[in-house]
């Protein structure tokens, strides 16, 4: 299996119907961390936090630790999809090299890995998509000129820059869906990404599943809705990175107060 740097998502979504089943298998993950004495441990004790989840002792699970070749995952300052997807093209040789599995279960949206597991290895594909590489959504900020995390002022300024930008987004996003349809199991964490996935991977196989990630309800059951009392609070709950666009929020409501905010007192 391909996991992300911790494997956290790989072995915590594992739930406990399949861990039954799964007992005769042997789970290999691909790790980028640094082995440890307590490694092992470690990420079973952060899976049963994070997920409320314990890890059967009789489940083979052991790691492949690839921290040598971690600079294959260093982000370049341009042509950053192209030069990330071969590298991780080069990743994932060196991890099938080490240990080819049946099946090779992707968890991080490294949709190029397939390329190596399918055609070069013979491996079954599964894989499970968070963000997609590329949407529809950034080629429609390419095309409208809007600036942005993955759009410059210095592109959208420059009409020929913009259409050359955008030819090697549509080349890239055909040969993106090209390697994705290569997964025999494709399986997405939300709706939204379920959406944008479809309108790329076009020859997946086996449709696009949306399996939500596993998330203990149990202790929310006890939060009080009443005591204390709620408050009139706007909550943006979201990771820290370049596509949320948070700066775009703080306008939009900074926007709303330049517009809204004398009637909003005259109301009090």
């Amino acid at each position: 299996k391909k996991s992300s740097e911790g494997g956290v998502d790989v072995v915590g979504g594992l739930d406990e119907c399949n861990l039954q089943k799964l007992k005769k298998l042997s789970v290999i993950v691909y790790t980028a961390d640094k082995p440890s004495g307590s490694f092992k441990q470690d990420l079973f004790e952060h899976v049963r936090d994070r997920f409320s989840m314990d890890i059967p002792p009789s489940l083979s699970i052991n790691f492949v630790h690839l921290h040598e070749v971690k600079y294959l995952l260093e982000k370049p300052k341009r042509f950053t999809m192209i030069l990330e997807s071969l590298g991780t093209m080069q990743l994932a040789w060196n991890a099938l090299h080490t240990i080819t599995p049946h099946v090779f279960i992707d968890t991080t949206g490294c949709a190029f890995t397939f390329i190596v597991a399918k055609i070069l290895a013979g491996c079954k594909i599964g894989t499970y998509v968070h963000y997609p590489t590329i949407s529809t959504d950034m080629l429609s900020l390419v095309w409208e000129r809007r600036p942005t995390y993955n759009n410059t002022s210095e592109i959208t300024a420059n009409p020929i820059i913009t259409y050359v930008k955008l030819i090697y987004y549509y080349i890239f996003a055909i040969c993106y869906g090209l390697a994705g349809s290569l997964a025999d199991l494709t399986m997405v964490n939300s709706n939204w990404t379920k959406g944008h996935i479809q309108s790329l991977w076009k020859l997946a196989r086996g449709g696009i599943h949306v399996v939500f990630p596993p998330v203990n309800t149990k202790i929310l059951e006890d939060i009080s809705l009443s005591d204390p009392p709620r408050e009139n609070l706007i909550l943006s709950i979201g990771q820290f990175r370049p596509e949320k666009d948070h700066i775009l929020q703080l306008k939009s409501f900074a926007l709303f107060l330049q517009k809204y905010d004398g009637e909003m007192k005259n109301s009090n």
